[in-house]
């Protein structure tokens, strides 16, 4: 059992530099809305259901 810090310090260490390309990769893809006016569009009826009344 002696050998699960080694382990424990081996997984970080493996992981880091995935995590520094992720934190990357988010500051290049933000969100950002586009300007484009989305058309308002009726949501059609479906006949016999009369749960709104």
């Amino acid at each position: 059992m002696t050998n699960e810090g080694q382990i424990e310090s081996q997984n970080e260490s493996i992981y880091e530099p995935q995590k520094e390309e992720f934190e990357k990769m988010l500051k290049d893809d933000v969100f950002t809305p586009s300007k484009e006016e989305i058309p308002y569009q009726d949501v059609p009826r479906i006949p016999g259901n009369t749960s709104e009344v």
